[in-house]
């Protein structure tokens, strides 16, 4: 009898353990079917890529500090002729010299500082008639420029969509009354137009010139909303010099041009006037150097232009 028991004991147990294999396994197909049947279903969803982590740019000290040093002269921290130096800059933004020395280097490429030998580094500054022998000088140049372009847009294909941005950037940037930036464009939309004319060298020198300039401008704060009809007319002398480009046309190109010459000249003198009153000239003389700008554009380019007709001081 004790044998029997025992033999129905194990055998019940055999038979649980038998139960419970057949479970696993149905289990485990089960598993098996509902894996399958994921697979099958993630072939018909659209598979999203995955984006690469962005790498991130390492920012130089130097360019930090210059960056600090520019928001300092155009935060009125230092102001136009005010001398840098390098030594108390560096203890304030407990940087080396050296850091300093390269920032400096940077924004006088830039235009916001001029470094004269044997003297030091100093914030830019321009007189009257500072603006008066630059635009006398630039007129010509910045004609020829266009004259360039102009020609070469005769003979071949010329991307000028970069051009066009930087003026429609100028427009949202007056609309918000942003006027660094919009001197940032502007200085841009020459730029662009310098390097299009295939001449490294006149680049160069426009570089030289042109740029202390537009910073100078940048760092006095002009206001928009005093004078917008200095910004209307700005965009529409920038306006008129792209639409003569893709005309192909040099007569129109070149007056349209000379025509933006003289009402930035314009503009830079009243400004000007008002900063140093004392030594403001005659609006008679005012007049009388754009017509003389404007005249010395013109011989230097086979006496194409006549630029000064029609236009009117802003007033």
């Amino acid at each position: 009898m004790r044998s029997l028991l025992t033999i129905i004991r194990y055998a019940s147990i055999i038979l649980g353990a038998a139960c419970g294999i057949c479970l696993a396994a149905q289990e485990g197909k089960k598993a098996v079917s509902e894996i399958m049947l994921e697979i099958d279903n993630s072939s018909e969803r659209p598979v999203r890529a995955t984006s690469r982590p962005r790498t991130l740019e390492p920012v130089r000290l130097c360019d930090q500090v210059r960056d600090s040093i520019r928001e300092l002269i155009l935060d009125g921290a230092l102001r136009p002729g005010d001398r840098i130096v390098e030594n108390k800059l560096a203890k304030e933004f407990g940087v080396g010299q050296n850091a300093v020395r390269e920032a400096l280097i940077e924004l006088s490429h830039m235009g916001f500082v001029r470094r004269i030998p044997n003297k030091g580094t100093y914030v830019t500054q321009l007189s009257q008639a500072d603006a008066e022998k630059i635009a006398q000088v630039r007129a010509p140049l910045e004609a020829l420029v266009v004259d360039l372009v102009a020609r070469r847009l005769q003979s071949e294909e010329l991307d000028l969509s970069s051009v066009d941005h930087s003026l429609s950037q100028m427009k949202s940037c007056a609309q918000a009354g942003d006027m660094i930036a919009f001197y940032e464009h502007d200085i841009r939309f020459h730029r662009t137009l310098w390097h299009l004319s295939g001449n490294e060298y006149l680049a160069q020198l426009l570089e030289l010139l042109v740029v202390p300039l537009f910073a100078f401008f940048t760092m006095i704060h002009l206001n928009p909303a005093g004078r917008t009809d200095w910004i209307r007319d700005a965009l529409a002398r920038h306006e008129g010099v792209m639409e003569a480009l893709k005309t192909r046309s040099l007569e129109k190109a070149h007056e349209a041009i000379l025509q933006l010459e003289a009402i930035s000249m314009y503009q830079q003198w009243d400004i000007l006037t008002k900063l140093t009153p004392k030594d403001a000239s005659p609006a008679k003389s005012r007049g009388s150097t754009i017509l003389n700008i404007t005249a010395v554009a013109g011989d230097a380019n086979g006496g194409a232009a006549h630029a000064s007709t029609g236009l009117s001081r802003p007033e």
